[in-house]
């Protein structure tokens, strides 16, 4: 399971699963904590590394996102 996934788990406040798919519900409290952690995360990763001249190809990578053109 990555990061990103675990958090989700952490912050969501309920997890279902429908055909090898997870659905998370967030309450506005929650969600906004998840997604601040999401960006702190990365923020503070491209600052530490400064090794990917793209700022939206390391977001993408770090958050797991593929295949985005």
């Amino acid at each position: 399971m990555d990061r990103m996934q675990k958090t989700a788990n952490i912050w969501a406040n309920t997890v279902s699963e429908k055909d090898g798919v997870k659905y998370y519900t967030f309450s506005e409290k929650a969600l906004e904590a998840y997604t601040g952690k999401i960006v702190n995360s990365c923020v503070w990763g491209f600052g530490e590394t400064r090794t990917e001249p793209s700022l939206t190809k390391y977001l993408n990578e770090r958050l797991g996102i593929k295949n985005v053109e």
